[in-house]
């Protein structure tokens, strides 16, 4: 368990461990979070090849992360998958 509350974080460290807890945003965690103006694109090639993928993406978009590459998609990514969702449900 980490010290970390934010809903869905601690099963997406328990992917991590179980994929051997070695993933692109550990290894190159800058990427994961450019600068203004700067690209995500290099970070979303990383996340195509990542095994807990679809895990990050779906905490992400649970916990509103407000910054970085998470899943494979950036902040206006992940509000647009989530609108679409809300719409979808209706």
């Amino acid at each position: 368990m980490s010290f970390y509350t934010e809903p869905g974080y601690d099963e997406l460290l328990n992917a991590i461990d179980d994929e051997g807890g070695v993933v692109p945003c550990q290894q190159w965690p800058d990427l994961f979070f450019p600068d203004m103006g700067g690209t995500s694109e290099p970070a979303k090639k990383l996340c195509q090849g990542c095994p807990v993928m679809l895990q990050c993406l779906a905490y992400a978009i649970k916990a509103d992360e407000p910054y970085g590459v998470w899943g494979g998609a950036s902040v206006l990514e992940r509000k647009r998958l989530k609108r679409n969702a809300r719409r979808a449900a209706r």
